[in-house]
């Protein structure tokens, strides 16, 4: 259902908009990304020439080193070839950018937000290896599977505590509110009765594998484990 825009939801989306990439920061990030490629592979460039002028001049007592004619063609050449890479990398990565800001500012001005309201019948809670963070799986009664990252046990795994102590405890009835054009979450709250939830299960799959955050999973309910803890699951 639509309704209008509250004065929170409105100074959060303000916020968010803020603090989005303008067109000169995202300029300012590929100037310095171009820069940062270039030094790196240019480096990795001039080691491996180096690597090689030292093993022929011990085999052949040929010098094609520093000291030699053909170091200026060379730097020249990694110089350019580094150059090259930096531009065609650079651009690739600029291109996986979504501005979201038009969207949002779309979304302040119609004033308008979509609430949804579901219920949970099951929960499923994995764990992510490398710090220890919860990662709630819900499935709905619409047969949909909603994903929450729980940032509280996170915090709490970071600082050396028990993540299971966070305070994040899904309930059955779940509210999510979106702003419509550019699909952001405001906000996900629950009420109604505790559930059960099974876990938590150790994720093994690559995180770029992960779904995302306050989103609906495109995993189905009963291949959750068979995708996201396959390792796990082989070794049972």
């Amino acid at each position: 259902m639509e309704r209008k825009l509250t004065e929170s939801e409105r100074e959060y989306l303000e916020d968010l908009l803020s603090r989005l990439s303008t067109g000169r920061r995202r300029t300012k990030e590929a100037v310095e990304n171009f820069f940062v490629m270039l030094a790196v592979i240019t480096l990795v460039g001039v080691l491996i020439w180096a690597g090689i002028a030292w093993a022929v001049k011990k085999l052949a007592n040929i010098e094609i080193g520093w000291s030699s004619e053909y170091a200026i063609p060379v730097v020249l050449s990694v110089l350019t070839a580094s150059a090259l890479y930096a531009v065609y990398s650079t651009s690739r990565w600029m291109k996986t950018w979504t501005d979201y800001r038009q969207p949002l500012r779309d979304d302040l001005d119609g004033g308008i937000v979509t609430e949804e309201k579901l219920t949970v019948v099951e929960a499923k809670l994995l764990q992510e290896p490398e710090h220890g963070g919860l990662i709630y799986f819900l499935r709905t009664d619409d047969e949909r599977v909603l994903v929450l990252y729980d940032r509280e046990s996170l915090d709490l795994a970071m600082a050396d505590e028990d993540p299971m102590g966070s305070s994040f405890k899904p309930q059955r009835a779940v509210t999510i509110v979106k702003a419509p054009r550019s699909q952001f979450t405001i906000s996900t709250s629950f009420g109604g009765e505790n559930i059960d939830i099974h876990g938590p299960v150790e994720m093994t799959a690559s995180p770029n594998s992960w779904p995302e955050d306050e989103d609906f999973c495109s995993i189905p309910w009963s291949q959750i484990e068979e995708q996201l803890c396959a390792s796990r699951a082989g070794d049972a």
